[in-house]
């Protein structure tokens, strides 16, 4: 009977061995997964402005529960997109004040599928000494482009009762000056080169915001000596910040 219940004892060992072995190799390929990409990787910013990064979160599951936290306090709002596909865009705005110069702040994106598997990722954000304004040149380009879009275009949502928020330019460039707008559904960039005629040309890109990049792209050549003649380009493949 000893001799029976050894092998006996030998047996269900085996089996459980060859079974973990299994289940260690195939488990894998069936965890669900769960990736994070932040555009841009990292950032500039300074007080009053509004720091807007994009991420992206993809997953092997259906329903992903995201949530948005920084290393200090700073105001911040998120919102985030389903865009099928067991994918999402999210849109995370930081609101950096004085108190926050020469610091860095970190925005912590974590997602957790329903089976628990939990992925966490950063960006760091550099506040900086700096300040932005809204000329009102840029303003004029704006609508611009807006025009063009609405008697040329089927871009939906953008007219010229679309109501625009300033989210402020990029610290740190002076030959090309940056400003980006957001709507309700969109961004718009805008990039001005600031050279004398016949070099001072800007253009401007639309991404919408349940998109990662820009699907339209217009320019015009000189500002100064041919402001309204407008033509579209290859959009960008990234969005600018």
């Amino acid at each position: 009977m000893k001799e029976k219940s050894r092998i006996l004892t030998i047996f269900l060992m085996s089996i459980i061995f060859l079974s973990s072995i299994t289940l260690s190799i195939l488990y894998p390929s069936f965890k669900p997964k769960i990736e994070i990409e932040f555009h841009p990787s990292s950032m500039l910013s300074y007080p009053d402005h509004v720091a807007w990064v994009v991420a992206e979160v993809e997953s092997d599951e259906e329903q992903v529960f995201i949530e948005v936290d920084t290393n200090t306090s700073v105001f911040m709002e998120y919102n985030v997109i389903s865009v099928g596909n067991s994918n999402y865009v999210v849109d995370i705005f930081l609101y950096p004040e004085n108190s926050h110069l020469n610091s860095d702040i970190e925005i912590h994106l974590s997602a957790r599928t329903t089976h628990s598997i939990k992925t966490r990722s950063s960006i760091n954000v550099k506040v900086i000494e700096w300040f932005c304004s809204l000329p009102t040149d840029v303003l004029d380009i704006r609508d611009f482009f807006i025009e063009f879009i609405e008697q040329n275009t089927t871009l939906s949502n953008v007219n010229s009762s679309t109501e625009w928020s300033f989210c402020g330019n990029a610290p740190q460039i002076l030959v090309v000056e940056h400003y980006l707008f957001r709507s309700l559904f969109w961004e718009m960039e805008i990039s001005k080169h600031v050279m004398i005629p016949p070099y001072d040309w800007v253009q401007v890109y639309l991404r919408p915001r349940n998109q990662i990049t820009p699907i339209w792209s217009a320019k015009i050549d000189s500002l100064t000596l041919d402001n309204t003649s407008i033509y579209e380009i290859e959009p960008p493949t990234e969005i600018f910040r």
